[in-house]
Parts: structure tokens; C-alpha cells; sequence
């Protein structure tokens, strides 16, 4: 029975997760089908439930994105540097999702729908990424304009579902040299447009859900989202980056066994 009970269970597992080096959307799939959902739906839940975490970014990021907003009527310089970085992430991010979406979708439809082995694909994947940022010598540093392009394409490689959006971007910005706290805030940061576009392409497509039921799954992604993200940004305030690595390692391997 499809209640409000799972509509937010599904809502508190995508605002945790959503944010962690595990694929959200993926255990949203996997979670919502035990529930009794079948898979395409459980991926257009899973899709719809960005919403609330948009929302968590939004709340939690508005000076940011309001700042980068000002940038294009009033031309601020101390605006610039975000506004370019947003830019270039966004449009990267959309050359490399857009195809991956499309794919995904025509994979669900003729498939099963099993994406455990693409999870634990990207899990190893990841866990690979981490180690070699433990032996890189060269200290951390700002994010520069140029890393918004790489940004973009880890954003957009995680449009697969099993994919952990998080998990590509973060680690990514880590082997980049970017300190664990930025990587962190810039995950947050161009996740904004990405998932706006997502949720824009599945209402183009009528494939987005938006019923009482999601409503409420929406408002717990919200509030679990602006929870979670706090807590790891604080975390990377302390944590060395040694520790963020193994953080990153050790939560890829185990969502991939749960999986």
C-alpha cells in the first residue's frame, strides 16, 4: 500500500543521501520498488524528489545564488567569479546529461531496470579517485573558473541513476587540488541549475509527478537535505582532507554492499 508513511521515507532517504557520496536517486529506485513501485515510476519519484532538495539548496545557498543573479543586471565584480563558475558547470553539466539522460531512459524502458552492478561500478570507481587523492602532494586551493568545466561534466556524468552526483563532483574537485570545504560548497552550489533543469526536462516530457503524496515526500527532502547538507559542510571545516578521502571511500563501499 502506497501511502503517506513511504512517500516520506522515500522523502528523508533522498534529503540525507542526496548529499553523500552515495547515489540518492538510485536507492530512492531501489527503496520505492520494495515499497511496490514499479521502476519507471520509482525513477520519476525519484526525479520529482530533487525538488526538495533544490529547495534545501536554495535556502541554504540564497546569498550565493542571489549574488550571481545581481551579477547580470548590476555587474558586481565581487559577483564574478560565482556567476562564471554557475555558467560554466550549467552549460557542461547539460552537454554531458542530456545525452545520458536520454539513454538512461531508453534503458529503463527496455531493460529490467537493475542498477545495483552500475552503482557498485561507480563505488569502486570513486573509491580509486579517493586513494590517489591520499598520495597527491600539492596543497589544497581555491576553485578557479577553469574547474567549473570539469564541475559540469561529473554533474552531468551522474544523470545515470547509480550514479552518485555528490560522490563524482566532490571527489573530483578533491583530485583537482580544491580544499575539502570548497568541493563540498560547490557540490551544493551547481547542483542548484543542474537539478532545476532536470526537473524542467521532466515536465516537458509530462513524466514529472507532483500529487498530494509527493508533496509531502518533497517537504521531508527539503528539511532532511538543509540537515545533512550543514552537517558535512561543518565536517569539512575540521576533517583533514586524508579523512574526507577515506569518508568518501569508506561510504561508496558500503552503499554499494547494501545495494
Amino acid at each position: 500500500m502506497w501511502g503517506i508513511f513511504e512517500a516520506v521515507t522515500l522523502g528523508l532517504i533522498q534529503g540525507f543521501l542526496e548529499w553523500l557520496p552515495v547515489s540518492s536517486s538510485g536507492v530512492v529506485m531501489i527503496v520505492g520498488s520494495l515499497m511496490g513501485l514499479p521502476i519507471e515510476e520509482a525513477y520519476k519519484m525519484a526525479i520529482a524528489l530533487h525538488l526538495g532538495t533544490l529547495l534545501a539548496v536554495i535556502l541554504r545557498f540564497r546569498r550565493e545564488y542571489w549574488s550571481a543573479f545581481s551579477y547580470i543586471y548590476k555587474g558586481e565584480n565581487k559577483a564574478e567569479k560565482i556567476f562564471k563558475i554557475l555558467f560554466v558547470s550549467t552549460l557542461f553539466t547539460g552537454l554531458v546529461g542530456l545525452p545520458v539522460y536520454f539513454l538512461t531512459t531508453q534503458y529503463l524502458e527496455t531493460v529490467d531496470g537493475n542498477i545495483k552492478y552500475v552503482m557498485i561500478f561507480t563505488g569502486v570507481l570513486l573509491v580509486i579517485t579517493c586513494f590517489i587523492s591520499l598520495f597527491k602532494t600539492t596543497k589544497s586551493r581555491s576553485i578557479a573558473i577553469r574547474d567549473g568545466v570539469w564541475l559540469g561534466i561529473f554533474q552531468g556524468l551522474a544523470a545515470a541513476p547509480g550514479i552518485s552526483r555528490s560522490g563524482l563532483t566532490v571527489a573530483g574537485l578533491i583530485i583537482l587540488g580544491i580544499n575539502g570545504e570548497e568541493a563540498f560548497r560547490w557540490s551544493f552550489l551547481a547542483s542548484g541549475p543542474a537539478v532545476l533543469g532536470a526537473i524542467i526536462l521532466e515536465v516537458i516530457s509530462n513524466s514529472f509527478i507532483l500529487d498530494y503524496l509527493t508533496l509531502f515526500a518533497v517537504v521531508a527532502a527539503a528539511l532532511a537535505g538543509i540537515v545533512s547538507m550543514d552537517i558535512l559542510i561543518r565536517a569539512a571545516r575540521v576533517l583533514p582532507r586524508w579523512a574526507l578521502s577515506g569518508f568518501v571511500a569508506t561510504l561508496l563501499i558500503v552503499g554499494s554492499i547494501l545495494v
